[in-house]
């Protein structure tokens, strides 16, 4: 395991939360108390959306197995309704986000089907990522994306206009 969520403070030096078993292979999984909104766990959540879809978590890797079935707890909920949850925030995410322009519904449909076939984040092409940091976050975003977009552009900007005028005294 590489972090526990949980105690994350901000996603940009994260790499998810990933398990290796004996055999040198690595999954990456989410308990629900794990979901922080990060960008890692929205790309998680949207490849396996059919589990969510079908009201199951999917399952943890081999080597937190023997954990999760040693003890038993009193769950107030149905079993499907924490999936479908989260599902269904992503999903609201995602329509926010798609009902701006054709063009923004596009790269939301393409998202969804880079989750599924696409292994890491780190292979995604730029604007796709873009608008999965624009889905992700503790909160849904009350701004567009062109104004998001623009005022991420400025941020950015300012902070490398910055770093150029420090000098030493």
């Amino acid at each position: 395991m590489t972090g526990d969520c949980r105690d994350c403070k901000g996603w940009e030096g994260c790499i998810g939360q990933w398990y290796s078993d004996s055999e040198g292979s690595e999954q990456e999984w989410y308990s629900y108390g794990d979901i922080r909104w990060c960008p890692y766990q929205v790309f998680w959540i949207l490849k396996h959306s059919e589990d969510f879809d079908a009201g199951r978590w999917p399952k943890p890797p081999r080597i937190l197995e023997c954990d999760t079935k040693s003890h038993t707890r009193i769950v107030r909920e149905a079993t499907f309704c924490r999936p479908k949850r989260i599902i269904g925030e992503v999903r609201a995410r995602l329509a926010t986000f798609a009902d701006k322009s054709p063009w923004s519904a596009d790269k939301a449909r393409i998202l969804k089907r880079d989750a599924i076939t696409v292994e890491k984040i780190m292979y995604l092409e730029d604007d796709i990522k873009s608008v999965l940091y624009y889905v992700s976050g503790r909160d849904r975003r009350d701004t567009s994306f062109r104004i998001w977009q623009a005022v991420k552009r400025y941020r950015n900007d300012n902070k490398i206009r910055n770093q150029g005028n420090i000098t030493k005294r």
